[in-house]
């Protein structure tokens, strides 16, 4: 009987990988309980918050929040893009979401969707 040899380098990235999945739908159901809103992202905040954590030393939690807001900005469709914008200055306002995010991130955030609001409303 051969013997198979785990590699517990894959298992660690396989247990981080679940670990920043968990993380990520912790915030999303915040983000929900909070404004009401589904993304229909598919899971591309995810995957794209995923990404940014790869290239750069950001909490899993500051990379959704970037990861949704590069989403609205980049919207095609102008009514769900200020729809969007105004679920994510209500999601930063909302005191169950600060603890959640870093300062520079929530700052981010809301100048972004102040910017599609000025520009869309």
């Amino acid at each position: 009987m051969k013997e198979e040899s785990i590699n517990v380098s894959e298992v660690l990235k396989m247990f981080g990988w679940f670990k920043e999945r968990a993380k990520f739908a912790h915030v999303a159901g915040i983000w929900f309980d909070i404004t009401n809103i589904d993304t229909g992202d598919n899971g591309q905040v995810a995957a794209y918050a995923s990404n940014l954590m790869k290239i750069s030393p950001i909490s899993a939690e500051d990379a959704w929040l970037t990861a949704v807001v590069n989403w609205t900005n980049n919207m095609p469709y102008r009514e769900t893009r200020v729809l969007l914008a105004k679920g994510v200055t209500h999601f930063i306002d909302d005191p169950r979401s600060h603890p959640l995010f870093s300062h520079d991130a929530r700052s981010a955030a809301a100048f972004v969707a102040f910017q599609i609001l000025g520009q869309d409303s």
